[in-house]
């Protein structure tokens, strides 16, 4: 006799994760995907479906209900199936994430150690850092600037403040992969002493730019007698002398000083037995 069967269940008793093609289990592009396939067995089970998830290693990537997987950071990620008839029938491959752009979104600037934004020594520093988020964005780096108050200071391109002028400055950083992703710190400097002024002829004198670059200009448009012009390091040597003439400084007086290294240093004039000094700073 003849006996015909519907309505059986055939039971899923394995699982197979492969990918598509059997290509290599990598993602080498930004944002790039791979279709994964999950092979059920036996072939004529009842229920074929699995359900799909990523398994993080070093690093991410999404997956559809269908198996196909995103790339989001670098790194190791595994590609997972599990049969919905029978969760005990997994199986997962490695995937190795190469090449991805990982935005920056955020950045915040702090003082080193989170201590007080303060200087208070005379030509003091303070270091400033500049965290960008997240923490594996591609490009960590920012441009540092001095946004100045009442006070003057510089900057270093990794964010030392080095202070010039009492009163207030802003240490600000911009990243260089997003400009309108930017932060700032207000710095109170106290206790610098600018100018020791004997000659009251030398009072106006002004001396830019300060911080300088390549060289200085001397500025006093005013009567002055013959002196000596010094530059002297912060270690009190003297790195350049000359000689003025009388009145020399009614005309501007630039002084090249492009092959100092970055630093403080004091402009003197000596008259006799009198000195007034004068402070700039190399970047």
């Amino acid at each position: 006799m003849l006996i015909t069967l519907t309505n059986q269940t055939v039971p899923v008793t394995g699982l197979t994760v492969t990918t598509q093609g059997n290509v290599p289990a990598t993602i080498t592009t930004n944002g790039g995907s791979l279709q994964m396939v999950a092979t059920i067995t036996p072939a004529n089970a009842s229920n074929q479906n699995v359900t799909w998830s990523i398994v993080p290693v070093s690093g991410t990537a999404s997956i559809g209900t269908n198996g196909l997987v995103t790339a989001i950071t670098n790194g190791t990620v595994y590609a997972k199936a599990v049969s919905v008839a029978n969760p005990s029938a997994k199986d997962s491959v490695l995937i190795t994430i190469t090449n991805q752009i990982v935005a920056v979104t955020g950045l915040t600037v702090t003082t080193q150690g989170n201590i007080p934004a303060t200087i208070t020594t005379n030509a003091g520093t303070l270091q400033m850092v500049a965290t960008i988020a997240p923490a594996n964005a591609i490009n960590q780096n920012v441009t540092w600037s001095i946004v100045p108050g009442t006070g003057t200071a510089s900057i270093s391109t990794a964010g030392l403040v080095t202070a010039i002028t009492n009163g207030t400055v802003h240490a600000k950083a911009v990243s260089d992969a997003i400009n309108t992703l930017k932060d700032s710190v207000l710095i109170t400097i106290s206790n610098q002493v600018v100018t020791a002024v004997v000659n009251p002829t030398l009072r106006s004198l002004t001396i830019y730019p300060n911080p300088a670059h390549d060289q200085i200009t001397l500025k006093l448009l005013k009567n002055h007698p013959a002196m000596q012009l010094q530059i002297v390091n912060a270690a009190g040597q003297v790195v350049l002398e000359e000689s003025l003439a009388a009145n020399q400084l009614r005309n501007l007086h630039s002084i090249r000083v492009d092959w100092l290294s970055g630093g403080l240093y004091y402009v003197k004039f000596l008259e006799g037995r009198t000195e007034s000094i004068f402070r700039f700073l190399m970047q």
